[in-house]
């Protein structure tokens, strides 16, 4: 199974949103949820906390083996990097 994070920033309303859907091997949608947070962080650091609103989710869900795709670069390879917490956001990515 794999599933999709993304995020949207909503400058105005100092808040932002994380959707995530997952979808089995044959890209079939499975399930989808949405988290909102206060506050206007950088998106790289939005997109960290989306992974970490993905990762509690599955937990809830009993999946531990789920492919996860994000659009930011810098988070992919902070995740990848074995010293993810020395970057602005890592404390979000080891929760």
């Amino acid at each position: 199974m794999k599933c999709n994070v993304d995020g949207a920033m909503f400058e105005e309303q100092r808040c932002f949103g994380i959707g995530m859907c997952i979808r089995d091997y044959r890209g079939h949608f499975l399930q989808a949820t949405t988290f909102w947070h206060d506050g206007s962080p950088p998106p790289q650091e939005a997109e960290a906390i989306g992974l970490g609103d993905a990762i509690s989710w599955f937990g809830r869900l009993g999946m531990t083996r789920l492919l996860r795709e994000l659009d930011c670069k810098l988070v992919v390879d902070s995740i990848l990097d074995r010293n993810t917490n020395q970057t602005e956001f890592g404390s979000y990515i080891l929760q």
